[in-house]
C-alpha cells in the first residue's frame, strides 16, 4: 500500500465503463479472487465500498483516506508533551511527598500532636490535623498520574512507521491538499508518529509490496488487490495511491522463498553429491552455500536470533555430511590404502 508523489504514481483508470470494468475483472483468476470479489447476488443493488473521492475535500476525505488501509493509520505521538505533563504531575506529587513528610516530624516532636501520626482515628477526629486533606489529594493525583503512565506505556509501545508509510502520508497530503499548509507543520517530526496496525512484514514482503506498486501497468495491480480496495480509491481523481492485498503478497512471498528453500539446498547438495566436480569445487560450493543460507532466511522470513542460528546450525550439518561422504577429505581420521606388498599406505 502506498501513496506516490505528484508525477511519479501510476496512470488513470477508466471508470463508468460497463465493458472496461468487465475486461479488467475477467483478468484475474479465479483461484487468486477473494470470497468477497466472487457476486452472490443477494443484496447486489444495496452493498458498496467506502470511496476515498465521495468525501468532501478536506478533513472528511482525510479520515476517509487514512481509514482506507491500515497502513495509512499512522498519527502523531506527541511523545514531548505526554512526558512534559507527566514531569509537571511528578512534581506535583512530589511537593505533596514533601509537605507530608514535614507534617509527620512536625506532629512526631511535638508531645501535643504525636497521637495523630499513631492512631488514625485520632488524627481523623482532629479537626486541626491537615493530614487527611493532603492524603486525599495526593490519591486524586495519583490516579491521574498512574492513568498518565499507563496511557504513555501503551503509546511507547506502538509501532513505528516505516519510512515508506510516513512518505505515503506526506505524498498524500502534498497531492491532494485536503486541508491548509499552515495545519501540516506537524509532519516535521517524522520520529514522533506512530502506527495503529502492527505490521510484521518480511523484507521480502516489503519488497514486492513496492514493486507492485510501481509497476506501470493497471491490470497487474488488479492481480494483488481486492474489489474494495479498488473501489475505495477514484483513480480518476488520486492516480498515486495504490491499495494491496496483505494477503496476496503474502502467497507470492511464500511461494518465492519455496522456490529459493529448494534452490539453496537442492543446488548444494547436487554438486556435492555428484562425482562431476573436484573436491575444491565442493568445498567452495559448501561455503557459499553457508553464508547465502542465512541471509536468505533474513530477507525471505522473520526469524528470531536463536532459530536463525539453529536453522543455519542444521544447514551446515547436513551439507558436512553430504561433503564428508563424497570426498576425500575425512576431518583429521587417518585413511590407508594397501599397496602390492600388503604395507599400508597413508593418504
Amino acid at each position: 500500500m502506498y501513496t506516490g508523489l505528484t508525477g511519479i504514481g501510476t496512470s488513470t483508470e477508466a471508470r463508468g465503463n460497463p465493458t472496461h470494468q468487465a475486461a479488467k475483472r475477467s483478468i484475474i483468476p479465479s483461484f487468486l479472487r477473494d470470497p468477497e470479489d466472487t457476486p452472490d447476488g443477494r443484496f447486489k443493488e444495496h452493498i458498496t465500498y467506502e470511496n476515498v473521492s465521495s468525501y468532501p475535500l478536506g478533513y472528511p476525505s482525510w479520515a476517509a483516506y487514512q481509514n482506507s488501509d491500515p497502513t495509512f493509520r499512522i498519527y502523531k505521538r506527541f511523545g514531548t508533551l505526554r512526558n512534559r505533563v507527566l514531569l509537571y504531575r511528578q512534581q506535583e506529587l512530589a511537593k505533596l511527598e514533601e509537605r507530608l513528610n514535614e507534617l509527620d516530624e512536625e506532629d512526631d516532636q511535638d508531645p501535643t500532636r504525636n497521637h495523630r501520626i499513631r492512631s488514625l482515628r485520632r488524627d481523623q477526629a482532629d479537626t486541626e490535623s491537615t493530614r487527611m486533606a493532603i492524603i486525599n489529594e495526593i490519591d486524586a493525583k495519583l490516579k491521574h498520574y498512574d492513568d498518565l503512565l499507563e496511557r504513555e506505556l501503551r503509546s511507547g509501545n506502538l509501532q513505528k512507521p516505516t519510512k515508506r508509510n510516513y512518505r505515503s502520508l506526506v505524498n498524500y497530503l502534498w497531492n491532494r491538499a485536503p486541508i491548509v499548509r499552515s495545519e501540516m507543520t506537524f509532519l516535521k517530526h517524522r520520529d514522533d508518529f506512530v502506527m495503529l496496525t502492527e505490521q510484521c512484514e518480511s523484507p521480502l514482503e516489503r519488497t514486492l509490496d513496492h514493486l507492485i506498486c510501481s509497476v506501470p501497468f493497471a491490470w497487474f495491480k488488479r492481480l494483488f488487490s481486492s474489489e474494495a480496495q479498488r473501489n475505495k480509491i477514484d483513480k480518476t481523481k488520486d492516480s498515486h495511491t495504490t491499495l494491496t492485498s496483505t494477503e496476496r503478497v503474502e502467497q507470492l512471498a511464500r511461494f518465492i522463498a519455496s522456490i529459493l528453500a529448494i534452490l539453496l539446498i537442492g543446488i548444494p547438495l547436487y554438486v556435492l553429491a555428484s562425482g562431476c566436480f573436484t573436491d575444491k569445487t565442493k568445498i567452495t560450493t559448501l561455503l557459499v552455500a553457508l553464508v547465502f543460507f542465512p541471509v536468505a532466511i533474513q530477507i525471505a522470513a522473520r526469524p528470531k536470533n536463536h532459530d536463525l542460528f539453529t536453522a543455519t546450525a542444521a544447514y551446515c550439518a547436513v551439507l558436512s555430511a553430504f561433503l564428508a561422504a563424497s570426498t576425500n577429505f575425512n576431518f583429521g581420521q587417518s585413511q590407508y590404502q594397501p599397496v602390492g606388498n600388503g604395507t599400508l599406505w597413508r593418504v
